[in-house]
């Protein structure tokens, strides 16, 4: 008998060791490959304890088969009986901590574990359903276990017991609490979707938002027969923390990301090209700027991601790669090769950005106009990589700043042509905006972005194409934010989500004059270079700055609060708060009203944690940052 239970002993552990040791590198190494997970969020979502304990369970296992070969006997040996006890109560609280970690932290962990490894892949769904029911009912209806002893009999059964409970627990979690699985491609007429953005661009430097300057004729034409958002703004107005922003619907403190440049975007955020890559969609992103590169993880849910700044493909202009005739050019032969797919395509131009050198002939389009807006500055408020050849007139460089524009305008037009080449124009939602603008003097900041909450960084143009909805041109002056982005777009692919974590609203209802206007009448803003960075509430008229540190107040000549009429005060230079004390009261209440909510959530925030390890980062990557003047 001894013989027999050793043996039986014996090939349940070496079973139990086997599944945890695949559960442990095989399920995250199969999610990883399709984007769904990765590895080190076993130690973020699921939680630091739950992994220790599957740790101890490999560790017991392996003891367990070292007793087996050495000859003890299951029922016989008190040594045994403990290390069974300690596996079911580990186990127990492997399973059970997912459940305690997604109900208390719901808010600060989104459910990519639970959801996407119970839910979200039909294998693991299947096979914890085995874990959790045929595996104990082998311990528990094994005749050997039942014969004796009955003490460790009644015990092991109360584990197992507590196993299944968990398994169940666990199940149900999925269902009420995580993403469910409905994210699926609803028929085959399902449509594209396209996220076309372009950095460091200012709404007002475009003809359909008032320009003078002709700069963007196919811009112009676009949104003549498309939706346009009048007053939509950015989230932050810096590269990484407005697209952290807008891939995940969320506001910047949600996001975990730091205020630095160059900064993570940390995994555990739900990314819209990761929930479109698990309906089905197959999903690419081009983009041009470093601080999106792979090394920050905004690669996250992209089947294919290319860093344009590490490619060389333009002879011609060798210095200046990630140029948008060669971000067109990639996408183009994505297309060509992956347009018979539902897919989710992003395209990411820089050229906008300082240094302002428009390739020829755009570099001299608007030089000769007699623009003569602003004074000249001294040289030391320009900085090193913008400084254009010894000018020191900004109007000069506003003139190759439009010339880029123009430039990337004509790329644009291309692409746009490309779409309908390939035949992909009707079924393609698209949509066009930007990550930041720029500021070229106003409040003495020059030729940069990301400092303060004004409208020269933060209003950014947003054009909706979505053929399968909508197809009458439509003005919206409704303030708008980027957070709106993802949750519209997922809206417009009808992909939905049993828990939305987005903070972000659905655009779709205000196009179609189905929304309460309260619900789109304010947008919040965060914005800064401080650790207590600045907040910003904005209505269709007024926008309230809140400043806490005393160096902004300073830079600014404000105290804590300042009040603007920015739809007159285009510039933001009168602090109108003493003159209207009702408008600066309301404001003021929604902007309380939104850091309470902020500040109830158990949320990340911005602090050096998303920081980068600058030894760490290829030498393209940072070259390309030093070039544009991050580092």
């Amino acid at each position: 008998m001894n013989t027999r239970l050793s043996q039986f002993w014996f090939t349940i552990q070496l079973a139990l060791f086997a599944g945890l040791l695949f559960s442990f590198y095989e399920i995250p190494r199969v999610i990883n490959e399709q984007n769904y997970l990765y590895f080190h969020l076993w130690h973020i979502s699921l939680g630091v304890v739950s992994k220790l304990a599957l740790e101890i369970l490999l560790v017991f296992s392996a003891a367990g088969i070292i007793l087996g070969l050495a000859g003890f006997a299951y029922p016989a040996s008190g040594k045994t009986t403990y290390l069974v006890i300690l596996q079911g109560f580990l186990i127990v609280l492997f399973l059970g901590s997912a459940v305690l970690i997604k109900r208390y932290f719901a808010d600060a962990l989104p459910g990519h574990l639970v959801y996407w490894a119970f839910d979200g892949n039909r294998w693991i769904k299947e096979h914890i359903t085995f874990l959790g029911f045929f595996l104990p009912a082998l311990f528990i209806f094994s005749p050997v276990i039942a014969k004796k002893p009955p003490v460790f009999s009644i015990i092991l059964k109360i584990s197992l017991f507590f196993f299944i409970a968990a398994t169940l627990i666990l199940k149900i979690t999925t269902t009420v609490w995580g993403l469910d699985a409905q994210n699926h491609l609803k028929s085959e007429n399902a449509p594209n979707v396209i996220l076309l953005t372009v950095d460091t661009l200012r709404a007002d430097h475009l003809g359909l938002y008032g320009y003078s300057r002709n700069t963007s004729p196919a811009l112009d034409q676009f949104g003549k027969e498309n939706i346009v958002f009048k007053s939509a703004v950015c989230q932050w107005p810096k590269t990484s923390q407005s697209f952290a922003a807008l891939l995940t619907g969320t506001y910047f403190y949600q996001t975990g990301c730091s205020i630095n440049v160059a900064t993570q975007f940390p995994r555990r955020n739900l990314s819209m090209p990761e929930i479109f890559l698990n309906a089905g969609y197959k999903t690419a992103g081009f983009v041009s700027n470093a601080n999106l590169a792979k090394y920050f993880n905004f690669d996250q849910g992209f089947e294919e991601y290319e860093e344009l700044w590490k490619k060389k493909s333009g002879p011609a202009r060798e210095k200046q790669w990630d140029t948008a005739d060669i971000v067109v050019d990639r996408a183009e032969r994505w297309l060509q090769k992956n347009g018979s797919s539902r897919f989710f395509l992003w395209v990411h131009m820089i050229d906008p950005h300082a240094p302002y050198t428009p390739p020829a002939p755009f570099d001299t389009a608007f030089t000769q106009d007699g623009r003569n807006e602003y004074d000249p500055v001294t040289a030391d408020k320009i900085k090193p990589h913008v400084f254009l050849d010894g000018k020191l007139d900004p109007d000069e460089y506003i003139a190759q700043y439009d010339g880029e524009i123009l430039f990337t305008d004509s790329q644009i037009a291309r692409f746009l042509n490309i779409l309908k080449e390939l035949h992909l124009e009707n079924n393609t939602i698209i949509v066009f905006t930007a990550d930041h603008g720029e500021s070229f003097t106003e409040h003495h900041f020059y030729f940069d972005h990301g400092k303060f909450a004004f409208e020269d960084c933060v209003h950014v143009p947003f054009i909706l194409k979505a053929p399968t909805h909508f197809t009458e041109p439509k003005s919206i002056d409704s303030p708008v934010s980027s957070i709106d982005i993802a949750p519209t777009l997922l809206g417009l692919a009808n992909i939905t989500l049993s828990r939305p974590p987005f903070q972000g609203k659905n655009l779709n209802v205000l196009i179609e004059g189905k929304a309460q206007p309260e619900n789109f009448q304010y947008q919040f803003i965060e914005a800064g270079i401080r650790e207590n960075y600045q907040r910003a509430v904005r209505d269709k008229e007024w926008k309230l700055l809140y400043a806490p540190d005393l160096e902004d107040q300073k830079d600014l000549g404000v105290g804590a609060f300042s009040l603007y009429r920015y739809t007159q005060d285009k510039k933001e230079v009168k602090n109108v708060i003493d003159a209207f004390p009702a408008e600066a009261g309301r404001l003021k209440g929604r902007l309380a009203e939104w850091l309470d909510q902020g500040l109830k959530k158990d949320r990340v925030g911005p602090s050096s944690a998303g920081q980068s390890n600058q030894q760490n980062i290829d030498k393209r990557t940072l070259e390309q940052l030093k070039s544009f003047g991050y580092l």
